[in-house]
């Protein structure tokens, strides 16, 4: 029994300190330059140049619509997405993408934004659930207190859609 007990306590300890040091490392990257780049309140204004293939209504569909992004330093999750490891940047959006044909918010849940570096000068942004059925991915450059680049969207059994963004620090 007490080589049990030593073993459980040894297993609770290594998970203890492999925990601690991935919060270790979500705090030093929390606080790298290129993460405070990203920190704030963003409007944005995403162009619309490929749109979605819905149906043949096309009072739906606007050139381009406005809303806000809200980032924070991610100091706590840890979920790799499918083209970053952990994000570091996480938060939310209100950005009604409807006049294009699709919504990334999800009924009755936050509308989540998480974002990371994919190189030194490149930037993926995700908006809604990448599990879900409508996630909006934005890949652009941060220049000055600007990010700007392009947005697809991919709807499931519908097709998908895109064109560019430009998101301007919230003063």
């Amino acid at each position: 029994m007490t080589i049990a007990l030593r073993s459980s306590g040894f297993a609770l300890v290594a998970a203890i300190s492999i925990a601690c040091n991935d919060r270790g490392a979500l705090a030093r990257q929390a606080q790298a330059a290129t993460t405070q780049q990203l920190l704030g309140t963003w409007d944005a204004r995403f162009h619309l140049e490929r749109p979605l293939i819905i149906g043949s209504d096309s009072e739906l569909t606007k050139e381009e619509v406005h809303g806000q992004l809200a980032l924070l330093a991610n100091r706590s999750v840890d979920r790799a997405y499918p083209t970053m490891q952990s994000p570091s940047a996480s938060g939310t959006f209100d950005v009604d993408f409807a006049p294009f044909g699709f919504d990334a918010r999800s009924d009755n849940a936050t509308p989540t934004a998480v974002a990371g570096w994919l190189s030194p000068d490149t930037l993926e942004i995700i908006l809604g659930d990448p599990e879900s059925d409508v996630t909006v991915r934005m890949h652009g450059s941060v220049v000055g207190d600007s990010i700007a680049g392009w947005w697809r969207v991919l709807v499931a059994r519908t097709g998908g859609g895109g064109g560019r963004f430009v998101m301007i620090r919230h003063r």
